[in-house]
């Protein structure tokens, strides 16, 4: 089923995969003063028989300057995408983040079309356990500068996903 979803991909949402995502040396750095903003973690949602992975390390400084980006990999059908970050917006606890699709292991998913989701950082209970955060379903194979677009005008209107496991950081 996750395979039809892809295969009618033009400006699809694609509920995802499980990451092995190694964006560098830069994980330590995130979330510093001069961030504008700044998302990393790891959460994942049933699809189908397997699990949506995603996982995100991405930040964008105070002088525009945008490093990192996330992977989503659907388990079930070990397909994935990975997409390097072009914005990173955070207001509160919410992020919106976009980039270009850089590697991927699906003929249905177009290298170098844009790719946006968001989330919402719930945050820890009192006894540091994360809450459940919130994850939109990712936008794949869009048009260039849908990114941009989607970072500035920070829309919630993607479907959000269920049963979440994992934490995400929005700072």
């Amino acid at each position: 089923l996750s395979m039809l979803v892809l295969a009618g991909c033009q400006g699809a949402d694609v509920a995802g995969p499980e990451p092995t995502l190694h964006l560098s040396q830069e994980s330590d750095s995130l979330g510093g003063d001069d961030d504008k903003g700044s998302v990393r973690g790891e959460i994942s949602s049933p699809s189908g028989t397997g699990r949506r992975v995603v996982t995100i390390q991405a930040r964008q400084k105070r002088n525009g300057e945008v490093r990192g980006g996330y992977r989503i990999e659907l388990t079930a059908s070990g397909v994935f995408f990975e997409v390097t970050a072009s914005c990173v917006v955070t207001v509160g606890n919410v992020a919106w983040v976009g980039g270009h699709i850089s590697a991927t292991n699906s003929t249905a998913i177009q290298i170098g079309s844009v790719s946006y989701f968001y989330l919402i950082d719930n945050g820890k209970t009192r006894r540091h356990q994360p809450t459940a955060d919130v994850i939109s379903t990712a936008r794949i194979n869009d048009q260039a500068g849908r990114d941009i677009e989607f970072c500035t005008t920070r829309p919630l209107q993607l479907p959000a996903l269920t049963g979440l496991e994992g934490d995400i950081r929005v700072k």
